[in-house]
């Protein structure tokens, strides 16, 4: 299938994220969205500098987006990195094995696809740094104050609500850590976006008032905190 098609496909699941994202990734399995490599993703990736023609042009505008974010959560060696609605693992691992992460944990909805996470982190041998955990990431089942960082790629449009993910990394992050997140966002209104209004600035050309990336320091309970 054509990478555009593939990436035509997504803007459907904004329209379905009050469904239940656990049962509807878990019929769809390891075919959720394939990146033209060995490697199971689930996100739309980051585009700048690649053309939709390269060879495996979809694994490195994934692998982009993971490093775009991984950047923004100011990783350091021997830190403990909580991801937020992990998919299949991929992310995690790549904290690992290139950001220099200690562990990581990842929390899902998806048994299918923390099924996978496991098999991939068997074969890769990194089963004692990962931890994967079937859970709410409105509820996250991780002790207070016991992660360095937060990260979240493509997965917050879900979560039932933001303001409760938001107020569990809060409470999950040591002091002085970071979230660091992509979403995708739906279009606003055309009178908005022509007049400039507002949370308007997404920083991905080529996917304007598709995509919105933030990091930073969490300063309160709720979505309206400072990032």
């Amino acid at each position: 299938m054509k990478i555009l098609e593939r990436l035509a496909r997504w803007p459907r699941f904004l329209a379905q994220k009050r469904a239940d994202p656990g049962s509807l990734y878990d019929m769809r399995g390891e075919g959720a969205m394939q990146s033209g490599g060995e490697v199971p993703v689930v996100n739309m990736g980051y585009w700048v500098g690649i053309q939709t023609h390269e060879p495996e042009a979809i694994e490195r505008a994934v692998f982009a987006l993971f490093d775009r974010v991984a950047e923004g959560a100011r990783i350091e060696a021997g830190m403990h990195v909580l991801d937020a609605g992990c998919g299949f693992g991929t992310n995690g691992l790549h904290l690992l094995q290139k950001h220099g992460a200690a562990r990581v944990t990842g929390l899902n909805v998806s048994s299918v696809q923390l099924e996978t996470a496991a098999r991939r982190t068997k074969a890769a041998g990194l089963e004692e740094r990962v931890e994967w955990v079937l859970g709410d990431v409105t509820k996250m089942p991780v002790a207070d104050a016991s992660v360095d960082r937060v990260v979240s790629v493509e997965a917050a449009f879900h979560f039932d609500t933001r303001d409760l993910f938001f107020a569990e990394a809060h409470r999950v992050l040591r002091p002085g850590g970071f979230l660091s997140l992509v979403d995708l966002v739906a279009p606003p209104p055309a009178p908005l976006r022509r007049s400039g209004g507002p949370g308007l600035d997404l920083p991905v050309p080529g996917h304007a008032h598709g995509k919105c990336v933030r990091s930073g320091r969490i300063c309160g309970k709720s979505a309206g905190s400072r990032f």
